[in-house]
C-alpha cells in the first residue's frame, strides 16, 4: 500500500506540474499568435500533456474516493453485508472498465509505434501509454480496496455472530 500510495502522490505532483505546463504553453501560444508568430510545436506538447493530465488524474480521483457517484443511501446505517455487496458490483464493474482501458491501451500503444506526431515526430505510443497505465493504476486500488472491505466484513462477522 505504502508503493501504491507513494504512486498516486507521484501522479499528482505529474498532474500539477502537467496543467501548469498547460497553462504557460497556452498563454505562450495566445501571445505569440498575437504578434503574428506561430509556434508550431506548443500545440503537440499542449495535447500530450493534456491526455496523460487526464488519465493520471482519474487514477488519483479514483484512489482519493472523489469520482462522481451517486449515493442514494446513508452508507453510515447499512449493515455490512451490503456494504460489501454494494462494493463487490463497483469492485467488478471498474475490474471490467479497467481491463477495458489496459487491453485497449496497450494495443492503440503498440499500433501508435508505427506512428508519429507531425511536428514534433514523437511516437504517438506516447500518448497511447497513459491508457494501459490508468487502467493499471486503477486496478491496483480496485483489489485492494477490495481486501479491505473483506477483512472488514470478516472482523464485523467475529463481532456480531
Amino acid at each position: 500500500m505504502k508503493i501504491l500510495k507513494g504512486v498516486i502522490q507521484g501522479s499528482r505532483v505529474i498532474c500539477l506540474i502537467l496543467l501548469i505546463l498547460i497553462g504557460v504553453l497556452l498563454l505562450l501560444s495566445i501571445i505569440t499568435r498575437f504578434f503574428g508568430i506561430s509556434i508550431s510545436w506548443t500545440d503537440e506538447v499542449i495535447q500530450f500533456s493534456t491526455v496523460w493530465m487526464i488519465f493520471l488524474g482519474a487514477a488519483v480521483a479514483f484512489f482519493d474516493k472523489e469520482h462522481i457517484s451517486l449515493n442514494l443511501f446513508n452508507e453510515d446505517r447499512m449493515r455490512v453485508w451490503i456494504k460489501f455487496v454494494r462494493q463487490l458490483v463497483i469492485s467488478v464493474s471498474a475490474i471490467i472498465v479497467c481491463l477495458v482501458f489496459i487491453i485497449g491501451g496497450w494495443e492503440l500503444f503498440q499500433q501508435g509505434q508505427f506512428q508519429s506526431s507531425p511536428i514534433l515526430q514523437w511516437p504517438r505510443s506516447y500518448w497511447y501509454l497513459s491508457i494501459p497505465l490508468c487502467g493499471l493504476l486503477i486496478i491496483t486500488v480496485v483489489f485492494i480496496r477490495f481486501g479491505d472491505l473483506k477483512r472488514e466484513k470478516e472482523a464485523a462477522s467475529i463481532r456480531n455472530p
